[in-house]
């Protein structure tokens, strides 16, 4: 998923900074931490997200972001598509975040060059 998606980023216009596959093991915790290293990478402008749930829960992720976002650790644009396990769930806990929500990976990464960019 994470070269696929790098490579419609590229064909979109846009450069990744840097990636992370979360893994079968990712918990809220390295989660979290992941995060916190991401937004302190300078050329990091914005936060892609394109997650299709199966071992890790959409939602563990979710809570992970909300976390970030209540200790002011993300202070970047992020465009995220959710998918798989507890996706309705997911979406419903980033609702009230600056998290923008897409239902195609593709409108993720159209709004994140567009975002990335400002």
């Amino acid at each position: 998923l994470v070269m696929s998606t790098l490579d419609m980023l590229s064909d979109n216009g846009g450069k990744a900074a840097c990636f992370l596959d979360v893994g079968g093991g990712a918990t809220h915790e390295s989660v979290q931490e992941a995060l916190t290293l991401i937004s302190k990478m300078k050329r990091v402008k914005a936060i892609l997200v394109n997650l299709y749930g199966g071992i890790v829960k959409t939602t563990t992720v979710a809570s992970a972001f909300v976390q970030c976002y209540e200790e002011n650790v993300i202070d970047l644009p992020v465009f995220a598509r959710l998918k798989g396990a507890e996706s309705e769930k997911a979406k419903e806990i980033l609702k009230d975040t600056k998290t923008k929500l897409f239902n195609s990976v593709e409108e993720a990464i159209n709004a994140a060059v567009l975002g990335g960019t400002k």
